[in-house]
């Protein structure tokens, strides 16, 4: 029971998000949403200018391989997201699975007795099936990423467009 508290409490730490949104800074994780076609890219900043967004994603799937400059116009730019935690699923399941081989073990061990082989195999079927349940439990409360939504990439936006009767100029100052 404190091992699955212990999971809780881990899983209840959220970070807090900056006050206001400032625009994304090279380095930095974003999510980036393209308006026609539609897609989600992400990857590290590399670079912003005013003509497009540049950012690193792996290039293969092994380990070292190499990374990929993707640039994406900013004209096709709909939002962009920036990543303020990283995701906890891997260490929720890892401390839920060694919680669940832990508790799996000492149920399997004082709910056998007497001997013989059927007896010695029953704890640690008991704690492969509780790391396998710990594992899965810990990867459904573990916070996933933490994104900040539609952060501006400039200070000043202006937009027009048209409504019923007309058109309707807009202008946003970020601060």
């Amino acid at each position: 029971m404190i091992a699955w508290s212990l999971v809780l409490a881990l899983a209840a730490q959220t970070p807090s998000a900056p006050a206001s949104p400032q625009p994304p800074q090279p380095g930095q994780w974003v999510r980036i949403t393209t308006a026609a076609p539609a897609r989600i890219l992400e990857g590290r900043l590399k670079t912003l200018s005013e003509e497009s967004l540049v950012i690193e994603q792996p290039g293969g799937a092994s380990e070292g391989a190499a990374l990929l400059a993707v640039a994406v116009p900013r004209s096709s730019v709909a939002r962009v997201d920036l990543r303020v935690q990283e995701s906890r699923k891997a260490r929720g399941a890892l401390i839920g699975a060694g919680a669940g081989i832990v508790i799996g073990f000492a149920a399997g061990s004082a709910g056998s007795s007497g001997s013989g082989t059927i007896v010695a195999v029953a704890p640690a079927a008991v704690a492969v099936a509780g790391a396998l349940l710990g594992g899965v439990i810990g990867v459904i409360v573990a916070p996933g990423a933490t994104w900040q939504k539609g952060i501006p990439l400039d200070r000043v936006r202006v937009s027009v467009g048209p409504v019923r009767r007309g058109a309707r100029f807009s202008m946003t100052v970020t601060f």
